[in-house]
């Protein structure tokens, strides 16, 4: 059994941009610099809270934007040209005032060609950093010239590197000191590190970009994994998936003429058993980490016209959350397991057929339950008779591995609506 027990997650929204953000004196356009090889934001310490990471739905292209509950911001792409609209508006929706460090992953359209429309925005924008490779495109020369224009020089990135923003670490991974000489295989490749759960994220790496990382020793476990090149069949292989070991796999996707994700990819993916969320067909996802723990909240679906935002007329999103699992009890540990769910929506919400599972595919089916507005349930591993607050598995053997799992939430008709994941 593990030492120290993980705490339960803290449910509360994340503030935005409090008190003007108290850390404004930074600067960051003159404090950026590289220094024995790391390259650093100098920030105020405090201590670790809630950093939220969205994978914006901009159809086939990446944008990420990750959020510290310290205050700052870093944006990893913005899709097609087209898409930079939607991109702004998700940032203006989210109250963010500011881009401490804006990372260019390469030079493809669909990952550049959004942040012309950053770069035009009023949203004043701290540093920004790329993979150092000379510019060919009109698209991306005119994101150059735009970053110019607002007095700002991009620092190029290579493996080895190390930047601090606020509370949020960040490992550079790629491009290696040598580069490939290929855009794709020369993206930026950034682990974000948040105390104990990891992001990777990588560009449109591929196979052979993997392997290098691989062979080189490089630090690539994490819980989520922004999968490479949209799902590509040349990219996520069996030995890169063997040493990330994504309890997530995040594919940022549209409609596309490539075949994206291909299902060779798909069933690598699923083989080692990632929970796959794709934005072609759960819009934006959002992920929330404590630095413990890990777990997803679902927002409506958005489509990007130029210089349009629309939404599709949906009803509210369910949030029905997994909330803490009891994994290593005092004592035996069938009789102690539990996972609490709670109902932060405001309605009653029935769970008849609703589904949780761990990693390794045990499943628990509840039965006829309603869970009210602000209710929790558990769901004991023992055997028991249910009741409105504690529903009852029945199995004689522990699920939850001490070593580290996930649980899995899904409705009556498969959908997921959370995961919980503790190292």
């Amino acid at each position: 059994m593990r030492s120290e027990k993980v705490q339960p997650i803290k449910k509360h929204t994340l503030p935005y941009n409090q008190a003007g953000k108290q850390r404004r004196a930074l600067t960051l356009s003159v404090l950026l610099f590289v220094a024995a090889g790391a390259f650093l934001i100098p920030a105020v310490a405090q201590s670790a809270s809630q950093v939220r990471v969205a994978f914006i739905n901009v159809g086939q292209g990446d944008s990420i934007w990750i959020h510290s509950e310290d205050q700052h911001d870093i944006l990893i792409d913005g899709g097609r040209l087209s898409a930079g609209p939607t991109v702004v508006a998700y940032l203006q929706d989210q109250n963010v005032d500011d881009i401490d460090l804006l990372v260019i992953s390469h030079g493809d359209a669909d990952h550049s060609g959004g942040l012309i429309a950053i770069l035009r925005s009023n949203l004043p924008i701290e540093a920004v950093a790329d993979n150092g490779r000379p510019c060919t495109t009109t698209i991306c020369q005119t994101l150059t010239a735009e970053t110019i224009r607002r007095g700002l020089t991009p620092t190029p990135l290579v493996a080895g590197q190390n930047l601090n923003v606020g509370e949020i670490h960040l490992q550079i991974l790629n491009p290696q000191p040598t580069p490939k000489g290929d855009d794709n295989d020369d993206s930026v490749v950034i682990r974000v590190m948040h105390e104990q759960i990891a992001f990777l994220f990588t560009g449109d790496i591929s196979i052979t970009a993997e392997a290098t990382l691989v062979a080189n020793g490089l630090p690539l476990q994490a819980q989520v994994l922004k999968v490479a090149h949209h799902g590509s069949k040349y990219s996520t292989g069996e030995n890169f998936l063997a040493t990330v070991q994504p309890a997530i796999a995040v594919i940022s996707v549209g409609d596309n003429s490539y075949g994206h994700p291909a299902p060779e990819t798909l069933e690598r993916l699923a083989a080692s058993g990632a929970q796959i969320l794709r934005t072609d067909q759960m819009g934006t996802l959002v992920l929330y980490s404590d630095g413990n723990v890990f777990w997803t909240a679902q927002t409506t679906h958005t489509v990007f016209l130029p210089l349009i935002l629309r939404e599709f007329p949906s009803s509210p999103p369910l949030q029905v959350r997994i909330t803490h699992i009891e994994y290593d009890p005092p004592g035996d540990d069938v009789q102690g397991e539990y996972v609490e769910i709670k109902n932060e929506g405001g309605s009653a919400q029935s769970l008849k057929d609703w589904i949780l599972s761990d990693k390794a595919g045990n499943t628990y089916i509840f039965p006829d339950f309603w869970l009210g507005s602000g209710q929790t349930v558990r769901v004991w591993i023992k055997a028991g008779v249910d009741d409105h607050q504690n529903l009852y598995w029945g199995r004689n053997q522990a699920v939850w591995n001490n070593d580290g799992d996930c649980a899995y939430l899904k409705d009556s008709e498969g959908v997921l609506q959370s995961t919980y994941c503790y190292p």
